[in-house]
């Protein structure tokens, strides 16, 4: 049983003070002095007997807090900090505890309760005495002779309601207690000592011009964020790790600040925003009391848009605090705790400072990308000390330089370098800082791949007859850790919920693999362990992780390391390099075995998968040879024998009938069968289209009448629907005036023109107006990727002098031609490379009686719809012809001769209309 002592007044208080005092001097001032093998030493002077817990001391005395654990003799240890809840975890290996297993609460601002507790009897005795933290604090172990003593920074003033004295020192012993007093102990850590789980309440008050927002849970509201938005003006409040169980929430309609309330529920958190007056800017203060958050508006507070969190923590509600009884001390620096960079949504990024009491930040822009946050009266560990490089995200900063700010003592720089200037937003909760940044336009340097370590193999592996492996648990019975050297400790950096963790890489210091740099994503940790078995090791990771471990019998070795900050799995590869073993993920379980064993596992593997292929590569050789004949109806032959060729066997034969088009194939059933299916794919009846054109010579007139300006810009206006007897067609072309001798080009679709039928309608109308006739409706069949050509017109003979000195008689063409080419596209259009060339005989220009040939050419290449007709346009004819009648001899007579003679001239112009409409025809339907 256990037995309470308060000395709270006289001598017995100060000499218990002194001692410990003293004793804590001498071991620290004696630590640095001791020889590099003085642990070893102290390895050898610690007993192999089973130890005794025998009490368990708490001091808190002006700003110095320490436990003392007291034993028999000196007692070996391994400590490590673990979270939800937060606490101090101290496992001493070979130790029986004389202490009460039932909790003790501690009436002080960080420990809230001590509980100890007998983890295993064999095959050696294991008790773990478990510190319940009210908040992150650093910490400091030192062992003496027979005690070790946890060691906190300095204690914060602590709102008291009753004096109390300075010091106080509490005892564990194993003298008989009352049983009551032990069961009442729970409940004196403190009324909101449980964090909220529900928001039970939202309730606005209103106070004169000023609002106030109650937000009620059914514990301690700690973790929140705030944040301000404009467009329009709102403030919004999340609640991490609680749910919404609380009404509507209703403004007075008269408030001149808030207008309303509106609540959300989120995964892990409750979401209040508050709609705010746009005229009323952003008028707000947030303080946290107890259970409850109490957020209130007032105009003319002059708050800027994005203001500081200010927080408040009492131990009671606000109404029943009284004033404190001391002066508080000079506050000490904030010690800086952690420094991590998190990728939220979005491309969004997340700059999270954690200290051990709340900061003040101040930001300043350094540069045209740069900027400068600032805390003062803190001070950053020289781990910390570091650059972060985070230009390889898809981030808005490149690098992150936390640093002492020269020239200014206790303060704490961290100097941002970003690839262009984004909106930036900075909140603070408790004791953490986040400056969130937007996303950028300007991509990252070089992305990085990020996986797991390169030793863990995510297949499952052949099962290997061996001995049942040693399962290792994770939390909350782990296995007794027996044979730790002295001084282990382990340190576990809480990882933040608000986003996912992204792994920091250090500039300074080569990369793990020469090849390929290598990300590390597990939880930091810290390790100082001294010729310690690895089963233990494995053991304390599996601990502090909560992985799953399975280790096989044939795993050994001693680790001697010390890290600081490591990633937990780079901390595993390691220590798995250095003793020849090897890790394989199996579902959620982490396998270690000796390297020789795993990659004996992945060749066999490796081996039965190309056992595998042989086999069915053989079983495609089964049977007796027998020969195929093969017909190919469509394709070329040759290329079919081709690719029947490359998947025969050794033993396989292949011959071609070119006059019948058969492919003679001697080979195995299965090879045969292989042969049919490409014969199949490939040998298919290629489509056809059929191209019908209509070629039209038409007067500038009618073109006008059609719809077409050649040489004025003008586009009428579109039928909606098909062709009729209305002598108009939708076309919507607009091409250059073409002058004699030269010619304009211009291609459009006829949307009204939707069969061939209704086109020769309308160009009859054409011809019986006498505005034109048409030249030629040809019709034409052709293959796919087939040329088709279509020529029309004369052959003009004139007179040639061959080489020997003879007259023969040659010709000269003056046709109209139309060359196409179809290709069927797979989405049922066709693409036609169009050629269209005109050769015409001039007459009034000869050379002994030959005429010269006129010539106009137009080469393109459209993409039509199945059905649907394309004009091409713009070959401008222009024949200039005249005459003169006059009467013999008077027309000679000056200035009269023109009484007796009639000139007359004839300029004709025409334009040269080519509609193709192309049709797939698709034998196989």
């Amino acid at each position: 049983m256990r037995h309470i002592r308060h000395c709270l007044k006289g001598k017995l208080v100060l000499q218990v003070g002194l001692v410990a005092l003293i004793f804590y001097a001498f071991g620290c001032a004696s630590q640095p002095s001791a020889p590099p093998t003085s642990q070893a030493d102290a390895g050898d002077r610690v007993s192999t007997e089973t130890q005794q817990l025998q009490d368990i001391q708490v001091v808190d005395q002006d700003g110095f807090l320490g436990i003392y654990l007291i034993g028999t003799n000196a007692m070996t240890y391994t400590a490590f900090k673990a979270i939800d809840p937060l606490r101090l975890v101290l496992d001493l290996p070979n130790t029986e505890s004389e202490i009460s297993s039932a909790p003790f609460a501690v009436e002080n601002e960080i420990i809230g309760k001590i509980e100890t507790m007998m983890l295993a009897q064999e095959p050696q005795p294991m008790t773990r005495v478990e510190i319940g933290l009210n908040l992150e604090t650093p910490y400091e172990i030192v062992q003496e002779t027979n005690q070790i003593v946890v060691q906190f920074e300095g204690t914060a003033v602590v709102v008291e309601t009753e004096p109390t004295p300075q010091a106080e020192t509490v005892f564990f012993q194993t003298e008989t207690a009352p049983e009551m007093e032990a069961a009442a102990t729970p409940e004196s850590s403190g009324k909101m000592s449980r964090p909220a789980e529900k928001i039970t309440a939202i309730q606005p008050i209103t106070y004169g011009e000023e609002l106030k927002v109650y937000i009620i849970g059914d514990g301690s509201i700690t973790k929140y964020n705030v944040f301000t938005l404009t467009d329009p003006a709102r403030v919004v409040l999340d609640i991490m790790g609680v749910e919404l169980a609380a009404g509507k929430a209703t403004v007075p309609p008269s408030d001149p600040l808030v207008k309303g309330i509106r609540m959300g529920t989120h995964p892990n958190k409750v979401r209040v925003v508050f709609d705010l007056i746009p005229a009323a800017g952003l008028p707000y203060h947030l303080t946290s009391v107890g259970d409850r958050l109490v957020v209130t508006f007032e105009p003319g507070s002059g708050f800027p848009a994005s203001p500081p969190i200010v927080v408040a923590t009492f131990a009671e509600p606000a109404e029943q605090a009284e004033p404190p009884k001391r002066a508080a001390p000079p506050p000490e620096p904030a010690r800086i705790l952690s420094v991590d960079f998190n990728l939220l949504k979005s491309s969004k990024s997340r700059l999270t400072v954690a200290a051990n009491r709340p900061l003040e930040p101040e930001i300043q822009i350094t540069g045209a990308n740069s900027i400068s946050m600032a805390f003062t009266n803190a001070k950053l560990p020289k781990h910390l000390e570091r650059h972060i490089d985070t230009g390889q995200f898809t981030s808005a900063v490149n690098v992150i330089y936390p640093r002492p700010m020269q020239g200014v003592p206790g303060t704490v720089e961290f100097y941002i370098e970003m690839r262009e200037m984004v909106p930036y937003h900075i909140a603070t909760e408790g004791n953490a800082v986040y400056l969130d940044f937007d996303s950028s336009m300007v991509p990252p340097v070089e992305p990085i791949k990020l996986g797991r370590p390169a030793a863990v193999v995510e297949e499952r592996g052949p099962e290997i007859p061996a001995p049942a492996p040693e399962e290792i648990a994770p939390p909350p019975a782990p296995e007794p850790m027996a044979g730790l050297a002295p001084a282990t400790v382990v340190e576990v950096e809480e990882e933040m919920a608000v986003a996912e963790k992204v792994p920091v890489i250090e500039a300074a210091g080569p990369m793990f693999s020469p090849d390929m740099p290598k990300v590390y994503t597990g939880q930091r940790i810290s390790l100082d362990l001294q010729e310690v078995d690895i089963r233990n090791v494995l053991r304390l990771l599996a601990d502090v992780t909560g992985k799953n471990l399975v280790v096989e019998p044939g795993v050994s070795g001693k680790v001697t390391l010390k890290v600081n900050n490591v990633p937990w799995d780079q901390v595993l590869e390691l220590i798995l390099k250095i003793n020849e073993l090897d890790q394989v993920m199996e579902g959620n379980v982490i396998r270690i075995a000796t390297a020789a064993k795993i990659k004996a596992e992945l060749e066999r593997k490796r081996e039965e998968v190309e056992a595998k292929k042989e086999l069915m590569a053989a079983a495609r050789d089964l049977g007796e040879i027998s020969t195929e004949y093969l017909q190919v109806n469509y394709a070329d032959v040759g290329d079919i024998s081709a690719q029947i060729d490359n998947v025969k066997s050794e033993k396989g034969t292949v011959s071609v009938d070119n006059r019948t088009n058969l492919i003679i194939y001697s080979d195995f059933p299965r090879r045969i069968e292989t042969a049919k299916e490409i014969l199949a794919r490939l040998d298919k009846a290629t489509k056809q289209v059929m191209v019908e054109s209509r070629i039209v010579s038409a007067t500038v007139n009618f073109s006008r009448n059609l719809g077409v300006s050649w040489n004025a810009g003008y586009t009428a206006n579109s039928l909606a629907g098909r062709l009729g007897g209305s002598p108009a067609f939708d076309l919507a072309v607009a091409a250059p005036t073409a002058a004699v001798g030269t010619f304009g080009l211009a291609f459009t679709r006829a949307l009204g023109v939707n069969n061939i039928l209704d086109l020769d309608m309308q160009l009859d109308a054409l011809e019986n107006a006498g505005e034109g006739r048409v030249i030629s409706s040809p019709r034409i069949f052709t293959l796919d990727h087939v040329q088709a050509m279509i020529q029309q017109g004369d052959q003009i003979p004139y007179p040639q002098r061959t080489e020997e000195g003879t007259i023969s008689t040659a010709f000269a063409p003056a046709t109209l031609s139309l060359t196409v080419t179809p290709h069927i596209t797979p989405d049922g259009k066709v693409r036609m490379e169009v050629l269209a060339k005109r050769d015409q005989a001039d007459f009034s220009r000869t050379v002994q009686d030959v005429p010269a040939i006129r010539t106009q050419e137009a080469q393109t290449e459209l993409l039509v719809n199945d059905g649907d007709t394309i004009v091409i346009g713009g070959i401008v004819i222009q024949d200039i012809e005249w005459s003169e009648a006059r009467v013999p001899f008077l027309w000679r007579i000056p200035l009269l001769g023109w009484l007796f003679k009639n000139r007359q001239i004839n300029d004709e112009k025409s334009e040269l209309l080519i509609f193709l409409s192309p049709s797939i025809i698709d034998d196989q339907k």
